[in-house]
């Protein structure tokens, strides 16, 4: 890794980045994403934004270049509903659950956890201050309620800030292009579309066939024009990059796992997409796409060496993966 985007850091994460880059010891550049909870934004929007222009001012370490520092120009993930699978089934839903013989239930979730004007309050106030939201949101309703806060923060604050949604694991097939015309980027987590104990066990027969066959909707995104940028979730998963982009093309489990086939009809990425998701398009939802995410003149010599080209190995190899080199800025921070 060259760089990350550290949702949520807490106090003693930001200063220990601080004092690594104090010591020239810092060996990646952290784009840290301080949080909003609702309650603080509730008490008082402002206020919220004001702790974050605190926080950077404290931390941040200048502008990009050539050694690593520190931005905070982001916030963390803006939790609009919580999970798909069982039993929680706190994911915002368009359309009930079903329950586990597959029956209708009138459970659709929670309603989303930001209440209008509450959210689209607070993101006009963030943009205006220079920070890219990002927003969680992974049930079809939860992703519609954000894209549309997201159509008013366009209206609001123009076409220049960056805005994301995190996870948008279940999205309706008529907000599929609206990521492109908002130009919202979803921050998709490849590991999870494989089959595997969340998406069989945990939500299969919870969604019903029609929503199991549009979970994990990299390829569909895609191909509606969306960028889109990888996100790790750790540390709620393993830090476990290749793996997540063989999947990404894939949408196949480990061989061994137990699980078998591909996970539902989506078509998955291509490996240049995969590939650009982790780089260009992650550079660009942390606002550094002029100085990296791509080996071209004039950018930042931020680049890894690999053992083998993950673009002409099988595709099943592309978790096989072995960084033999790690540079940031021209200067060699791991070596194999």
């Amino acid at each position: 890794m060259t760089a990350v985007g550290d949702q949520q850091p807490s106090t003693a994460a930001l200063k220990a980045y601080k004092a690594l880059h104090r010591k020239g010891k810092l060996t990646l550049r952290v784009n840290a994403a301080p949080n909003i909870t609702l309650t603080e934004a509730q008490k008082g929007a402002q206020s919220a934004v004001k702790r974050l222009l605190t926080l950077r001012k404290r931390y941040e370490t200048g502008g990009l270049r050539a050694r690593p520092g520190i931005r905070v120009r982001s916030t963390g993930e803006l939790f609009q509903d919580g999970v798909l699978q069982a039993p929680a089934h706190t994911a915002s839903l368009l359309a009930p659950y079903f329950d586990d013989q597959g029956h209708a239930t009138t459970d659709s979730g929670p309603v989303p956890y930001w209440p209008d004007p509450t959210l689209r309050d607070l993101l006009v106030r963030l943009v205006k201050a220079g920070f890219s939201p990002q927003v969680h949101a992974i049930g079809d309703r939860a992703v519609r309620a954000t894209l549309d806060d997201y159509a008013a923060v366009r209206r609001q604050a123009g076409k220049r800030p960056r805005l994301a949604i995190a996870h948008a694991e279940l999205v309706d097939p008529a907000d599929y292009g609206r990521f492109k015309s908002l130009d919202v980027t979803p921050v998709m987590s490849f590991q999870w579309g494989k089959p595997a104990p969340d998406s069989i066990e945990g939500a299969k027969v919870f969604m019903g066939p029609e929503r199991f066959d549009r979970m994990e909707p990299e390829g569909r995104l895609q191909d509606a024009g969306a960028r889109i940028a990888f996100g790790s979730d750790w540390p709620v998963d393993a830090l476990n990059e290749f793996f997540a982009l063989e999947v990404g093309v894939t949408r196949r489990n480990e061989a061994g796992s137990g699980y078998a086939g591909r996970l539902n009809s989506d078509p998955g990425l291509t490996r240049k997409e995969a590939f650009r998701a982790i780089t260009t398009h992650s550079s660009y939802e942390m606002g550094t796409e002029r100085r990296t995410g791509s080996l071209e003149r004039g950018k930042l010599a931020d680049y890894i060496v690999l053992a083998k080209d993950p673009m002409t190995v099988p595709a099943t190899a592309i978790s096989e993966t072995k960084v033999l080199r790690t540079v940031v800025g021209g200067r060699t921070v791991y070596r194999r």
